[in-house]
């Protein structure tokens, strides 16, 4: 299920943010950084479940 849309805003997967850990991202800025993840500020808004 790494296919799994984590960040609805920037469209991106479980699989990206563990790519980008096996590639050395340390924190939350460095997975933001490499990804886009959380960058948009609208994963509550667009994520259909609505969490």
């Amino acid at each position: 299920m790494n296919d799994e849309i984590i960040c609805y805003c920037s469209n991106v997967t479980k699989k990206e943010i563990i790519s980008a850990l096996d590639n050395g991202a340390k924190t939350l800025s460095d997975i933001k950084k490499v990804t886009g993840a959380c960058t948009k500020g609208l994963c509550k808004e667009m994520n259909p479940k609505g969490t």
